[in-house]
């Protein structure tokens, strides 16, 4: 339950979403934007694009300036891994899998975990999750 409080405040933070274009930040994670006035900066690992039943899977991850702060917040993380999947036909995703980390970029020691997947839902225009479905289902698979 818990884990799934995170997820909906997470969602609340991303409601005014700023998306750029992708900007590679190492060999694996590429930046695909922000959000929340450039507080949180998401990024997909294009080394783990894998076709899945529905479309494409891939590990992603939101990483915060600081930590996020709040009533249900009491776990103290800075980034997040996911593994998400795409449903590229239909233009929907869910998580898979979640890892909550003390540091950025996925460092640090894990905080809270949820390996529940979630339901699917619509990808909505012009947010953080298009921006990840759109990547994930561009790259040409072998």
């Amino acid at each position: 339950m818990a884990n799934r409080v995170i997820v909906a405040v997470l969602g609340m933070l991303l409601a005014q979403p700023a998306w750029a274009q992708w900007v590679e930040v190492d060999t694996d994670w590429v930046e695909l934007g922000t959000g929340d006035r450039g507080k949180i900066t998401f990024y997909i690992d294009q080394t783990t694009i894998r076709k899945s039943d529905s479309g494409r899977q891939a590990w992603t991850m939101h990483s915060f300036e600081q930590p996020p702060t709040g009533f249900f917040l009491t776990l103290m993380y800075q980034s997040v891994k996911q593994l998400d999947e795409f449903d590229c036909a239909g233009e929907r995703s869910k998580n898979m899998q979640s890892l909550g980390y003390s540091g950025p970029m996925g460092t640090g020691q894990v905080v809270w975990s949820n390996d529940d997947a979630d339901r699917w839902t619509v990808v909505s225009p012009g947010s953080h999750r298009e921006s990840l479905l759109r990547a994930a289902c561009s790259v040409p698979l072998k």
